[in-house]
């Protein structure tokens, strides 16, 4: 099972995925997902 997928148009150093692997990189946040942003709106 993939839990995250990410594409780059070159190769990435080992600090580079390092990073990455820390989340450092990819890191989401909870407002920036459609689905709790549209629950929030629906609620006001």
């Amino acid at each position: 099972m993939i839990d995250e997928a990410a594409v780059w148009r070159r190769a990435l150093s080992p600090d580079e995925i390092k990073m990455v692997m820390k989340g450092d990189m990819l890191a989401v946040f909870p407002e920036d997902i459609l689905a709790i942003t549209w629950g929030s709106i629906k609620i006001r």
